[in-house]
């Protein structure tokens, strides 16, 4: 399986990596350089900001939401829906 792209930290290249804790098995993308791990979580925390300050909340049309859209995880999730 080649990887999907580059890193996206330092532009090295990345392998299909599972990571196992108990009970639990998840899968995504390690990065041979820089040792950036990716899976579907971390890019789904990354999406949302951690913490709301006052002034994001007093800003007109800023939507929590959209800043999820940007981020896409169908690919990762399609590379390896072959492995499970």
């Amino acid at each position: 399986m080649e990887p999907l792209t580059g890193c996206t930290r330092c532009g090295g290249l990345i392998i299909p990596e599972a990571f196992r804790d108990v009970g639990l098995v998840s899968l995504g993308w390690h990065c041979l350089l820089c040792g950036e791990i990716v899976d579907g979580v971390i890019l789904h925390n990354r999406a949302m900001p951690s913490i709301t300050s006052p002034i994001e909340e007093e800003q007109d049309g800023w939507d929590q939401d959209s800043d999820a859209d940007e981020y896409d995880l169908e690919p990762m999730t399609e590379r390896f829906s072959n492995l499970t």
